[in-house]
């Protein structure tokens, strides 16, 4: 048996936006994104899944920091935007097998 109470509580929620289970997707995607800082959303919402790693000197390892900082971008944008001018330099189209 169900109270008036508990029939109005439960319309309260049928009412809002994220209140229906059709919505929950909406709803999940929006948290998603306020979760992401400014920089994370400037970048249209490509995620960055793989990780590469290398070593490095010391001074390599400065002028990295120290350029990525002037740019007011992360090391790893700064990698991604010359590693493209440097293909785009040397005419690389691309591995077949890059996904």
């Amino acid at each position: 048996m169900t109270s008036n109470d508990e029939i109005e509580f439960a319309s309260l929620f049928a009412a809002t936006r994220y209140g229906q289970s059709a919505k929950s997707e909406a709803r999940i995607q929006a948290e998603r994104r306020a979760v992401m800082t400014d920089k994370q959303r400037s970048r249209g919402g490509r995620a960055r899944s793989v990780q590469m790693n290398y070593r490095c000197t010391p001074a390599h390892k400065a002028l990295i920091s120290g350029l990525s900082e002037h740019m007011d971008v992360s090391a790893a944008d700064m990698f991604e935007e010359a590693v493209a001018l440097l293909a785009k330099k040397k005419g690389y189209k691309g591995a077949s097998d890059a996904s």
